[in-house]
């Protein structure tokens, strides 16, 4: 039996982290995506096709969301992995 993986990526030097879904439904639903945190709190849903912001929950100021955003791209392979492994064995 398999389980879902979870990824915690932190983006420094800030507090934020980013994170993929880890619900198989959700995973079956809708397209590729990761959240960024900041504090636990879900701050922005971010499309793994183009690297690009879903929907914003917070602000975040344009210094931080290039930083999360390059800390995305940086790992783009390792997150749509375990996008994709969460789709076949997610919660």
């Amino acid at each position: 039996m398999s389980y879902p993986h979870r990824i915690c990526l932190p983006v420094y030097p800030l507090d934020y982290h980013i994170e993929v879904e880890v619900r198989k439904d959700i995973c079956l639903s809708e397209p590729p995506h990761c959240y960024v945190n900041y504090f636990n709190k879900r701050c922005a849903k971010v499309l793994l096709k183009d690297c690009s912001i879903a929907t914003l929950y917070c602000t975040i100021n344009p210094y931080d969301l290039d930083r999360i955003l390059n800390t995305i791209s940086n790992n783009l392979d390792e997150l749509k992995e375990v996008y994709e492994h969460n789709t076949k064995y997610g919660f």
